[in-house]
Parts: C-alpha cells; structure tokens; sequence
C-alpha cells in the first residue's frame, strides 16, 4: 500500500486494510540512533481514539470448518496465548470464547479467518470496532506454504509473533511507521489505517513498527506498548 502523504486526509482511511507483511531487515546504524532517541520519551503509540472497545470482555472466534477447527488446534492455541501474553498480560483487556463462529447477529468481537496467499498476507479489514463481527475481519496464517515460507520449520514462533501485532490493531493501534513524525531513517512505508492520537514520540521499539529489528517485536510488548494499551484499556 502506497505511503498516505498529506496529513488531512489521515482520517478518511479509517476502513484500509491494515496489512502485516512486516520486515526484517533494518540498518544497525539508524536503528541504534533511534533506540537511543525513544529513550528520551516516555509514552508512545498511535491510536485511532473512535474504534476502541467500550464493552468488556471482547469475543473471539474462528471462521473455520470443523475439520479445520479440529486439524489447527496447535496453531489456534498458539494464537491466544501470545495474545493473553501480551495485550491482555499487560493491560485491563480481556478477549474471549476462541470457539468456532456462528451466526449470530448480535455477535460482539472479531472473527478471525485463515489464510495463506502469497499475495496478502495477514491482516485486520480496518482497526478496533470496526472489526465487530465482520467475517474475515482479521486473517491469520496457518502453513506458510505461499507467504513468508521462510516460516515453514518454525511456525510457533511466526503465528505467536503475528498474532500479538495483528491485536494490536483489533484493539485499535496503527502501525507506529504511519505516524507523521515517523524518521527518515525508518524506510518502511505506511500502510493500512491511520490513527488520530500521539502518544508521546515515534516508538522504533514497538510491536506495531515494522522498522523494529525486532520482526513485529518477537511477539513483545515494548514499555510504551504497554503504556498505550493502559491508556485506552486500563491496567489489570
């Protein structure tokens, strides 16, 4: 997705896709200056303050066939303990259910499809509520047969490290790289939906930075993650 320039129109991308593809690479350079530069902050984060969740616990659930409920139930597993790991460890958030989906109107929480296509990766179909009991609202990867096979061998730790980003943006948190004082130094282009609150200054450490060293900050909260997951959430 093409970097989104001009600041006015930040808010009219409030339904883009917010793609995680992420990379890996990073200049050690520019990433230490920046490590040190963060360390002078003391909040950090960029949050759309519209599509945070009044109501508590969220549901989860998975768009799956039985077969397929039954067939990744390693991989399902692995996907809500990074998230009770992370968000919900560390701030007053509680997801729940991680059944498999029905038809239920009223649902209240984020449905969760898989996929594995070389061309998309995965992905949440805007941030926070706007996800409320959209089917394919967030898509996760399972196999990694067609994207990022360098993930096949070692799928724990890549479907862990995934999921704690893409609840990240279920709960409302662009990625850190579309914030307009993101540094020339970061070369990753925004993508997906912006927010429309700053907290504090640009975060190279955090989980939503895709010019994090760290490929989506191995699963990690940083400090100031935490911080803005508390703003919005509280602490528990």
């Amino acid at each position: 997705m093409s970097r989104i320039r001009a600041w006015s129109f930040a808010l009219l991308l409030g339904m883009l896709v917010s793609g995680c593809g992420g990379s890996d690479s990073s200049d050690a350079a520019s990433a230490a200056k920046q490590a040190s530069e963060q360390d002078k902050a003391t909040a950090k984060g960029y949050a759309l303050s519209t599509v945070i969740w009044k109501q508590e616990p969220i549901g989860v659930c998975w768009d799956m066939s039985n077969a397929d409920f039954a067939l990744y139930t390693n991989q399902r597993t692995w996907s809500r303990l990074a998230v009770e790991a992370s968000w919900q460890a560390h701030s007053g958030v509680t997801f729940t259910g991680w059944q498999q989906c029905t038809s239920n109107p009223n649902y209240y929480g984020i449905r969760i499809s898989i996929e594995d296509n070389a061309t998309n990766g995965p992905h949440t179909q805007g941030l926070g509520t706007t996800l409320n009991n959209v089917v394919g609202g967030m898509v996760l990867n399972f196999t990694f047969h067609n994207w990022s096979t360098s993930c096949v061998g070692r799928e724990e730790y890549c479907i862990r490290n995934i999921a704690a980003h893409e609840f990240g943006h279920a709960m409302g948190f662009a990625h850190e790289q579309n914030r307009p004082d993101t540094p020339s130094t970061c070369k990753e282009p925004a993508q997906g939906t912006y927010g429309d609150t700053l907290i504090g200054a640009w975060d190279l450490a955090s989980i939503m930075n895709y010019c994090n060293p760290d490929w989506n900050g191995n699963g990690q909260l940083s400090t100031t993650d935490i911080v803005m997951a508390q703003r919005f959430y509280g602490a528990r």
